[in-house]
């Protein structure tokens, strides 16, 4: 192990409420990195007491550092606080129930090696489920259609915005930061869900550019306790989407990017997503929370609730 040498890249890891077999997963998945340029800083957001500490300190690496968040909690507080605590100029966030494939530093800073003038980066990612076995799942399908073709992306300006409005096809938690360009940009505190895609939007907006590449190196973990499952049952990911689109079809509107805007007021995904939760509550007898969500289509269609 070459310790000495200067780390590459700061890996962030915000946990409050996940499974602890989840963290020590994610933690490991670092470890195991193919090269040891790294630094891993814990996060700890829980409210109240705490036994993550103990588990980070298990693991005897001196290049993992545990800190304990005293100030605001949540989700956008405690991304903002990995951004404090990187103290590279690239960082990503992990997020504690998911896992790093062995290459994902070295390719990811190769990418932003090559392209400097990025202010983002991000990678392909596989999905896997509560147990890490594959799974497949249609969201996840059409993102990758959504993608832009080729092998590598270069994301800026209304194109890139237009796209991103379309569907999300980003898998936040595999994003690269460039802490010298995002300057003093930081996570929405008053948003629980679209907080990453408000980020890269915003970003995009002000004329950053982000490049990305199909190449997976992250293993995304999708299960009934995660954030998104929980928020898609309850509805609240639904309003937040498009309440989220209307703002960026307002801004597109005032940038004079008009197809940016249309993408932004069609909503697909957001569509498309509510009728397949729709679809699932009807399946499992949640008639009430059918009826709640397919109010939600209508208002994402614009018409009268």
């Amino acid at each position: 192990m070459q310790t000495h040498r200067s780390p590459l890249l700061t890996v962030a890891v915000p946990v409050s409420t996940q499974s602890r077999a989840h963290l020590a997963a994610a933690i490991a998945s670092v470890i195991r990195q193919d090269t040891d340029r790294w630094k891993l800083v814990v996060i700890d957001d829980a409210v109240g007491e705490s036994t993550y500490e103990e588990l980070v300190s298990s693991f005897g690496d001196e290049r993992i550092t545990y800190v304990r968040n005293r100030g605001e909690h949540g989700i956008g507080a405690a991304w903002n606080a990995c951004i404090e605590a990187a103290t590279t100029d690239l960082f990503s966030i992990l997020h504690a129930d998911d896992e790093l494939l062995p290459h994902y530093v070295r390719s990811m800073h190769d990418l932003a090696l090559h392209r400097p003038d990025g202010a983002m980066y991000f990678c392909g990612a596989s999905i896997i489920d509560d147990d890490g076995n594959p799974m497949w799942s249609f969201a996840d399908a059409v993102k990758r259609v959504i993608q832009p073709g080729g092998r590598d992306v270069c994301l800026v300006g209304e194109r890139a915005i237009s796209r991103l409005m379309i569907g999300d096809f980003i898998m936040c938690p595999t994003v690269v930061y460039r802490r010298s360009a995002i300057g003093g940009r930081r996570f929405s505190t008053a948003h629980r869900f679209v907080l990453d895609i408000d980020f890269i939007v915003g970003a995009l907006f002000d004329g950053a550019r982000i490049y990305g590449t199909r190449n997976e190196g992250y293993r995304y973990r999708r299960h009934p306790a995660a954030a998104t499952a929980v928020f898609d049952r309850s509805g609240y990911r639904f309003a937040e989407e498009t309440e989220f689109h209307r703002m960026v079809e307002r801004r597109a509107v005032e940038n004079g990017f008009h197809r940016a805007a249309f993408a932004a007021r069609v909503m697909f995904c957001v569509r498309g997503n509510i009728v397949v939760s729709m679809a699932k509550d009807v399946l499992a007898g949640r008639l009430r929370a059918a009826r709640a969500k397919s109010r939600m289509l209508r208002s994402a269609r614009g018409f009268p609730v």
